[in-house]
């Protein structure tokens, strides 16, 4: 009997629309565990809503939504986030999908189609590519002030975070295929990852969906997104479920040709030894046998994150609304992903990479600003652990214990029992002054490593 040409239609059909349910099935509630460590977490550190998602083998496992959105809403799947930087993902995929349809190019000069007014004369214009905007080595500042937009070092000549560099590339692409931002995104990134409830820039329909902002001391911040437009680097509103699926389908490959998957996920850097780690819209975690790209999300009352890894198609997004919020990264990875002391060392070892290698007349004032911060805080001592004393000679047992005394320190910060003198006093014990300024110890021993711990120990009262 031949086969009916409608029937096989019908059955192909069937199972396209049976592929795209299972990949939009309603993830799971997070598992009990991981409730108890996002509530300790949250109550220690005065963060009030919290969302995230996990995603193991290519698709969202669980959703897990805590807390408040507000004094009068509860944190849930469809709680709108204003999620800052995660923005730059996002584009960075919207914008190599135009890069494999033939509209844009990612090393021909950005000049061929758009050149703003305030850069206009400078030579170095003609230098700056997508690649490098993507890749945060435009050579401009993350955001233009007074002075306008300008170029404090040629592009490729080293890393710099710069929100400006995306949105320079997006002004060349509108320019280049008269189309804007949300019509690209949506047809690149949004409609085929899944995700309905996501919007680029402010809309009307938002109002009183979106969460509210926390300060460190838990006060509303009272933000308005009233006059936010559409940017290749914030202003992003979203939903845990549909960044869920945008992570999910990254971790997938995007359905992006595989040879520009690899580009977006290894280094890029157009000068030897850099000092921090990009992809394409992607900062990296080298690890001995993967690497993982992530991003995190920083504004007043705002911290997000996520995190990929492509070989085990594993991610994680984490949405808070809250300035408090990096401090419960880390409780959180290690209550989510298997390997997770292994990556947040690796993490702390390139923020060490970064710092040590800073220019000695900039530390001081740095320390300054630092000690003010738990946040920064925290990502300056796990650093120096890393950097100094993990290779130290000390045991895995002292080790381990450094942890413990580092998270009390934090912790005694937070709640105003440490202040920013005695945080600055420890960071300076990490070096020496100099005729400039300050420079790091390149190395510590055993014995002064514990020399360091001991007076950690001291200002967190853990003796």
């Amino acid at each position: 009997m031949k086969d009916n040409p409608l029937a096989l239609r019908y059955s192909a059909f069937v199972f396209m629309l049976a592929s795209l349910a299972g990949c939009m099935s309603v993830p799971s509630a997070a598992p009990a565990t991981i409730n108890q460590t996002a509530e300790q977490v949250m109550t220690r550190y005065d963060v009030p809503g919290l969302a995230l998602a996990k995603i193991e083998r290519g698709h969202i496992q669980w959703i897990g939504t805590y807390g408040q959105a507000d004094t009068h809403r509860p944190v849930e799947r469809s709680t709108r986030f204003n999620v800052a930087s995660l923005t730059k993902p996002l584009f960075a995929v919207g914008y190599l999908h135009s890069v494999a349809n033939g509209n844009a190019d990612l090393d021909e000069p950005l000049a061929e189609h758009w050149v703003d007014p305030d850069v206009a004369d400078d030579p170095r214009l003609n230098e700056l590519t997508a690649r490098l905007a993507l890749s945060h080595q435009s050579g401009f500042p993350n955001w233009r002030g007074s002075d306008g937009l300008y170029f404090m070092f040629a592009p490729g000549e080293r890393h710099e975070y710069s929100g400006e560099g995306f949105e320079y590339v997006r002004r060349a692409l509108q320019q280049q295929t008269d189309e804007p931002m949300p019509v690209m995104m949506q047809q690149q990134v949004l409609a085929p990852a899944g995700m309905e409830n996501t919007t680029f820039g402010w809309q009307p329909e938002l109002a009183g969906q979106v969460a509210a902002g926390y300060g460190e001391a838990g006060n509303n911040l009272d933000l308005d997104f009233s006059r936010r437009e559409p940017n290749a680097a914030a202003n992003t509103f979203t939903t845990i479920e549909d960044y869920g699926r945008f992570a999910a389908w990254v971790s997938r490959g995007a359905e992006l040709d595989p040879a520009l998957f690899q580009q977006m996920t290894q280094p890029q850097s157009a000068h030897p030894d850099p000092l921090e780690f990009w992809g394409l819209g992607w900062r990296l975690t080298q690890q001995e046998d993967r690497t993982l790209i992530e991003h995190d999300g920083r504004e007043p009352g705002i911290r997000t994150l996520v995190m990929i890894d492509p070989v085990s198609k594993r991610g994680l997004v984490m949405l808070t609304n809250s300035s408090n919020g990096e401090l419960i990264v880390r409780a959180l990875l290690q209550a989510t992903w298997p390997d997770a002391d292994a990556v947040l060392a690796q993490r702390d070892a390139d923020t060490w990479h970064y710092l040590s290698a800073l220019p000695e007349p900039a530390l001081p004032g740095m320390f300054g600003f630092i000690a003010q911060s738990p946040s920064f805080s925290m990502k300056l001592l796990y650093a120096a652990k890393a950097g100094l004393m993990d290779h130290s000679g000390l045991s895995d047992s002292e080790l381990k214990q450094a942890d413990k005394t580092l998270e009390a320190l934090i912790y005694r910060q937070f709640s105003g029992e440490v202040g920013a003198d005695q945080m600055r006093e420890l960071f300076v014990q990490l070096g020496e002054p100099t005729e400039q300024g300050f420079r790091f110890a390149k190395a510590l021993n055993a014995e002064q490593s514990r020399q360091w711990l001991d007076a950690v120990a001291d200002t967190a009262q853990v003796r």
